[in-house]
C-alpha cells in the first residue's frame, strides 16, 4: 500500500471555513505533497476572481519539526448555490480531471496541484493548487505583446502536437468533443435569447445565425482533433522567469475539450493582441504555431488547413463571446467589475479579425 493510499482521503469541504488545519494536513498527506507535514493553524482570504467557483488564498503555518509544505495555496471550491453547483458540475469534473490525468505529463506549464477531488453526485469539488503570484505576475488588463503571445503559442503548439489525433490514441473519459461539451451547449442555448433582444434582426437572419453557430461548432469538432483549452486569454496566463528565461504558465481548465487546435490560437491572438498588433503579426504567429506542430510530429496537416481552422476559431470566438454573459446568468454567476467593458472590447477585436480574414466566407462553402 502506497503512503498516499494509507492516509484516509478527507471529505470535500463545504466552504473555506471548513478548511481546518486538520483537513489541510490530511489533504497534503493524502496526495503525498508533504507526507510528514502538520498544519497547526492557517489563515485564508477570498480572492475577487473566479466566475464558476469560490477561490481563496490559504496561508498555512506548519508545526515546528514537521515537514514544511507550501507557504501559500490557492483553493478552488464549488459554488455555494446548489443550482449553480449542479450547472457547473461538468466544468468541475473537467478541471479536476485535467489536473489529475494530464497536467503533470503535458507540455503546458501549469500550477502544481497539491490535492483535487470532485463528487459528481453532490457536484462538490475542491482543488488545492500552487499560488503563482509569489514568483510570477498576471498580465495587465486584457492585452499582451506579440512576443509574449509567441511564447505562449510555442508552449501551446507543443501541447497540441503531443495530444494530436493518431492511431491508438487513448483519451481520458472526461474529455468530450466540442460539439458534445456542456459549455458549448449552454452558450448555444443562450444564442436565441441574445438574438431576440436585437430588434433590427429579422427571423430569417436569426435562424441563419443559429445554424451558423452549429455549423462552426461541428466543423471545429471534426478530426484531426487535439486537446484544446477553449478559454485561452491573458487572464488565464501568468508571466515568470525560469533560469533567467521568460516563461508562461497556464491556468483554468474548466472548458478543456477535443477540437481543432487553432481554436485556441484564435482566442489568444484576436482576444489578447491589439488590433494593430494582430494585423501586423497574425500570419507570422500562425506560421510559428504550425511549424511547432510539424516539428512535434503532426503530419498531413498543411498550413492552409491551419489557416482555415484559425478562421473558424475566430468565428467561434465571436459567437462564444456574444453569449458569454448569458451563460454566466444561466449559472447565476455575476460578471466581475468592469466585465461588461472588457467584454465589449473583446467582441470588437474579434469582429475586426473576422472581417479582416473574411471568415464568414467559410460558411458559404
Amino acid at each position: 500500500m502506497s503512503s498516499a493510499a494509507a492516509v484516509r482521503e478527507p471529505p470535500i469541504p463545504s466552504g473555506p471555513d471548513a478548511i481546518t488545519p486538520e483537513w489541510l494536513t490530511a489533504a497534503l498527506r493524502h496526495s503525498n505533497v508533504a507526507a510528514g507535514a502538520t498544519v497547526k493553524s492557517l489563515k485564508w482570504m477570498p480572492l475577487k476572481r473566479g466566475r464558476l467557483s469560490r477561490i481563496v488564498r490559504i496561508h498555512p503555518d506548519f508545526t515546528p519539526g514537521s515537514t514544511t509544505g507550501p507557504r501559500s495555496i490557492i483553493a478552488k471550491l464549488h459554488p455555494l448555490n446548489p443550482a449553480s453547483r449542479e450547472l457547473v458540475n461538468s466544468f468541475a469534473a473537467t478541471e479536476t480531471g485535467f489536473y489529475k490525468n494530464l497536467a503533470a505529463r503535458s507540455e503546458l506549464r501549469t500550477p502544481h496541484c497539491y490535492y483535487g477531488r470532485h463528487d459528481p453526485e453532490t457536484s462538490r469539488f475542491v482543488l488545492l493548487i500552487e499560488d503563482l503570484e509569489a514568483n510570477s505576475r498576471r498580465f495587465e488588463r486584457d492585452t499582451c505583446t506579440p512576443s509574449e503571445a509567441e511564447l505562449a503559442l510555442r508552449n501551446l503548439a507543443a501541447f497540441h502536437a503531443a495530444s494530436w489525433d493518431g492511431p491508438g490514441r487513448d483519451r481520458p473519459a472526461f474529455l468530450k468533443r466540442l460539439e458534445d461539451s456542456e459549455h458549448a451547449a449552454l452558450q448555444g442555448a443562450g444564442l436565441p435569447v441574445l438574438l431576440a433582444e436585437i430588434p433590427a434582426i429579422d427571423s430569417e437572419s436569426r435562424d441563419s445565425t443559429e445554424r451558423e453557430y452549429v455549423l462552426v461548432r461541428n466543423r471545429l469538432s471534426r478530426a484531426p482533433l487535439t486537446i484544446v483549452l477553449d478559454d485561452l486569454h491573458v487572464g488565464n496566463l501568468f508571466q515568470g522567469m525560469d533560469a533567467g528565461r521568460p516563461v508562461i504558465t497556464f491556468i483554468d481548465f474548466q472548458f478543456v475539450c477535443l477540437a481543432r487546435g487553432p481554436l485556441d490560437v484564435a482566442r489568444l491572438l484576436a482576444g489578447s493582441l491589439t488590433r494593430d498588433a494582430r494585423r501586423a503579426g497574425e500570419m507570422r504567429l500562425l506560421r510559428t504555431y504550425h511549424d511547432v506542430l510539424t516539428s512535434g510530429g503532426v503530419m498531413d496537416y498543411s498550413h492552409e488547413d491551419c489557416l482555415r481552422d484559425y478562421r473558424l476559431g475566430l468565428l467561434w470566438g465571436l459567437l462564444r463571446l456574444a453569449t458569454n454573459n448569458l451563460m454566466m446568468k444561466a449559472i447565476s454567476v455575476e460578471a466581475p467589475p468592469c466585465g461588461r467593458t472588457e467584454l465589449a472590447r473583446q467582441i470588437e477585436r474579434f469582429s475586426a479579425a473576422v472581417d479582416d480574414l473574411d471568415c464568414r466566407e467559410l460558411l458559404r462553402d
